[in-house]
């Protein structure tokens, strides 16, 4: 018969046993996750992009940005540094570069594809970006990205040529010939409206592919980062900022 000291003792052991299982089961699956890629942090944790580009962004700063929302263009901000965080950047590897523009007189450089081969370089360049306000000339923008980043000293024949687009209104100037000549350049050209106030057909005129046209409110853009790097380590970049209507393009 068993006293019901050795009872006690028995369970006690027990208990102690699956709080240890527990532990170790935890360690585990914290292990398993990896850390976030391409300097850590971004976007949420997973592995960083094992395919590199040549990915530049081209970010509206107008002045309805901050109408539709105090802090839009801080999101937005925070939305290019996560993306980038999903990239391999080096010398070697991915290069980053982007173009900030409001009105017909304020388009301008952040930084350039060989200004910055590591992630702090980047993050610093983009917190010291400065909302212009303003007007909506994506298209003097766009020419901007073609001649002034993607030169022929900076712009690698051996790499992609991505350029995300983001802005939330209808352009004040023609952005169909700019789009096209920097499609012609050999570069993939993403389109996202963000907010309510953009005008779709101009955004597919801009990418040429209604498949490469995406819309999210502000507050939904940091829900996608995970997706974005994993579909482009898969040679896709898939954005699903619409849930409804996922979108995927292969290079």
């Amino acid at each position: 018969m068993v006293s019901s000291y050795n009872f006690s003792m028995a369970l006690r052991l027990l208990v102690i046993a699956c709080l240890l299982l527990n532990v170790v089961h935890a360690q585990d699956v914290e292990g398993g996750g990896g850390e976030g890629g391409g300097g850590g942090g971004g976007g949420g944790g997973g592995e960083e992009c094992d395919k590199d580009f040549d990915l530049t962004f081209v970010i509206d700063g107008s002045g309805s940005i901050e109408q539709a929302g105090r802090g839009n263009f801080n999101r937005v901000k925070d939305f290019v540094k996560r993306v980038v965080k999903g990239f391999r950047i080096g010398s070697d590897q991915t290069h980053v570069g982007a173009v900030i523009y409001s009105s017909s007189r304020y388009v301008r450089d952040v930084f350039k594809l060989d200004d910055h081969y590591d992630i702090a370089g980047i993050d610093r360049a983009i917190d010291r970006m400065i909302y212009p306000s303003g007007g909506t000339y994506t298209g003097k923008a766009l020419t901007r990205a073609r001649t002034s980043l993607y030169t022929s000293s900076a712009d690698r024949s051996d790499k992609p040529n991505v350029c995300i687009v983001i802005t939330d209104g209808k352009a004040n100037d023609e952005i169909a010939g700019p789009a096209r000549a920097l499609r012609d350049k050999e570069t993939k050209i993403f389109a996202i409206g963000v907010g309510r106030d953009f005008d779709r057909s101009e955004l597919e005129v801009m990418a040429g592919d209604p498949s490469n046209v995406f819309t999210a409110d502000f507050n939904e853009l940091g829900t996608v980062i995970e997706q974005i790097k994993r579909s482009a380590c898969q040679g896709l970049f898939v954005f699903t900022l619409n849930p409804f209507t996922p979108k995927s393009a292969k290079f």
